[in-house]
């Protein structure tokens, strides 16, 4: 710890200490931590029933799209947004095609234009 005293960007260069907590969300089952460690975002959940750990940089992108924030919870489900910067990305529809979600769900997103406001993703985390 003296060390970082004398140099406190040796806490950026370790990937082993966590700097900073971003955000805390908690559902019935899942609670989730986002943190930076080193220079790197990290994201973890831990699951309240069998307190079993799972850390993740990135949101699976076949089964997500979206700002790869988590900014609330509604019921048992975390709230994320598409921010309207996304509808203009030359790959949107390319991104919505190549998404493994109900095809209904891919065509109101492919409806959408820049005029529209952000849509709102309610998800679940599957991995326990």
């Amino acid at each position: 710890m003296k060390s970082l005293k004398e140099d406190p960007n040796l806490a950026y260069q370790n990937s082993e200490l966590i700097r900073d907590i971003s955000c805390l969300y908690e559902t019935n089952e899942i609670f989730h931590i986002r943190a930076s460690k080193g220079i790197f975002n990290k994201n973890i959940l831990i699951s309240q029933q069998n307190n079993r750990i799972k850390c993740y940089s990135r949101i699976d992108k076949e089964k997500y799209y979206g700002d790869e924030m988590i900014h609330g919870v509604a019921g048992n489900s975390f709230i994320s947004i598409i921010p309207t910067s996304f509808y203009s990305k030359t790959n949107w529809l390319d991104r919505i095609e190549d998404l493994k979600i109900p095809v209904e769900q891919k065509y109101m997103l492919r409806s959408i234009n820049e005029s529209a406001n952000p849509v709102i993703i309610l998800f679940q985390f599957s991995e326990f």
